[in-house]
Formats: C-alpha cells, sequence, structure tokens
C-alpha cells in the first residue's frame, strides 16, 4: 500500500503557485479576469509604474517557463489591476520572485 501512494504522488501535476502580498496603500482596481499584462525581466527605466505587490513562490513550486508564471500569476495580477511582471530569475532558470506594476495616476493620464 506504501509503495501505491508514493508512485500517485509522484504522478500528480506540477503546477506552480506564487503567494501575493500587497505593497502600496493605494487603492487597488481590479482589471477583469481576461486581462491581459507583460512578463519582463527588466524593469522600466522610464518611470510611469509603481510597485503595487510582490509574488512569491510556494516552497518548490515555482514556475520554469515565462509562459508557466505568467498563467500561474495571471488571476492575482488581474484581481490587484496590474499591467506588468518584472520577474527574477535565479542561476537554475526558476522564477523566484515577482514585482507587480500598475501605470501610475500620472502617467495613464497623459495622452
Amino acid at each position: 500500500m506504501r509503495y501505491l501512494l508514493i508512485v500517485v504522488a509522484a504522478c500528480a501535476p506540477y503546477v506552480p503557485q506564487y503567494t501575493t502580498t500587497v505593497s502600496t496603500n493605494q487603492q487597488l482596481v481590479a482589471k477583469p479576469a481576461s486581462c491581459d499584462f507583460r512578463v519582463v525581466n527588466l524593469a522600466p527605466t522610464s518611470g510611469g509604474f509603481e510597485e503595487i505587490a510582490t509574488l512569491t513562490p510556494k516552497p518548490s513550486l515555482q514556475a520554469w517557463t515565462p509562459e508557466s508564471f505568467k498563467t500561474a500569476v495571471h488571476d492575482d495580477v488581474c484581481r490587484l489591476g496590474g499591467d506588468m511582471v518584472v520577474t527574477e530569475i535565479n542561476g537554475q532558470g526558476a522564477y523566484v520572485r515577482g514585482t507587480v506594476l500598475r501605470a501610475s495616476t500620472a502617467a495613464a493620464a497623459t495622452p
């Protein structure tokens, strides 16, 4: 019986999971559940964005590709109203942190 449980656990699908920590006191305005956002590895240098949250992987459940990272954090980023996520990738290629940014009010108001 013990061997059966090990085999079943080994066959479970790997799903990256992240914990969200809000990092602003400003009001967050959710976007539609089908929202789109950019995933980048360098923060924009032109400004116009403000940090609203950080994403950290649950132990041993980090993403290994941009696509799996975006899928794993999509619902949270849209719920927070994010426009972009700046990622941090470790030396092994794991997505170990994401910083959720939204267009700042001043930048969004500029035509």
